[in-house]
């Protein structure tokens, strides 16, 4: 009943707060093959790269969580020794409008039997095509961006039941100001050391890789408003012209595309806001004239 009650509460905010959502998404079920184009085991690297994708017949991994492929390190034998294997995901940032400059998340299921600490898996992030790799499960500056909602996976020891991970790289999309038509990347890497341990080592299935926006009508600042301070280390105004009184509504936004809140005011030229209790990042505001429809929109940094 309680999660019934938070499903319909979600969708009356959706449908109170926002005006369109521009999505796209794709699921890597090692099924569709339609999907492998996306996929490059890394070869040039590590000429005897472990990646097999097919079915698991290992000792403990002995399905997919769709059945029947997944990608495995070595569908049949252990893992070997002194070795380091990765594969790619390649991912073209679709066509979108929003105001929102770039919402991602990938996620997926995956199982681990290795030797604790000393063999483990990584997954990383590439903003820029691979000139910069960003490691998603030890960034520290960003750590509670990229697992705000979800723990960090442990790629590391045994967890022989399907594990589910869900990462979002929202907030790198202004940091390296990524654009429709860019190429960015998702690396998976295992590694072990010289002792042989006769493990199973890494599984991953339903790899899942999602963009949207949070969109306004596709008509972005009908009307100017103006951030101050910005960037803010709590306490922001946001200023416009309001000399016939008129209502405005604000709506609040994290990098996400969550709603945060909304403040309305009927007689003033702008509305402060604080995001003291709120972690460092990027916001995005949506400001609506209640009279005549017209919108306005901008992000806001809090330090």
């Amino acid at each position: 009943m309680k999660k019934l009650l938070v499903l319909l509460l979600l969708i009356i905010s959706v449908s109170v707060y926002s005006q369109r959502l521009d999505y796209s998404g794709y699921d890597i079920n090692f099924e569709d093959t339609t999907q492998f184009v996306r996929i490059q085991i890394d070869t040039i690297s590590n000429p005897n790269n472990v990646w097999q994708i097919g079915k698991p017949q290992k000792e403990i991994f002995t399905s997919a969580y769709s059945a029947p492929n997944a990608i495995v390190t070595d569908t049949i034998n252990p893992y070997p020794i002194n070795d380091t294997s990765s594969f790619i995901i390649k991912h073209i940032v679709p066509e979108m409008t929003g105001f929102c400059p770039y919402v991602a998340k990938v996620a997926g299921r995956y199982k681990i039997d290795s030797d604790t600490l000393t063999d483990f898996g990584i997954i990383e992030f590439s903003p820029d095509n691979g000139n910069v790799w960003i490691n998603l499960l030890t960034d520290t500056q960003y750590v509670e961006q990229i697992w705000s909602y979800n723990e960090i996976p442990v790629l590391t020891g045994s967890l022989p039941g399907w594990n589910y991970f869900s990462a979002s790289v929202a907030h790198f999309g202004p940091i390296y100001n990524i654009q429709p038509g860019d190429t960015v990347l998702y690396r998976f890497t295992f590694v072990s050391d010289s002792i042989q341990t006769n493990k199973d080592g890494l599984i991953f299935d339903n790899l899942y890789f999602q963009d949207w926006v949070e969109g306004i009508n596709k008509i972005k600042n009908q009307f100017n408003s103006e951030i101050y301070p910005n960037p803010s280390s709590g306490i922001t105004d946001i200023k416009f012209r309001n000399d016939k009184n008129e209502a405005f509504e604000l709506t609040l936004f994290d990098s996400n595309g969550i709603f945060l809140f909304a403040a309305e005011t009927n007689n003033s030229n702008k509305i402060r806001i604080d995001l003291s209790n709120y972690k460092s990042g990027i916001y995005f505001y949506k400001l609506l004239n209640k009279n005549n429809n017209m919108l306005s929109s901008g992000k806001i940094l809090k330090q």
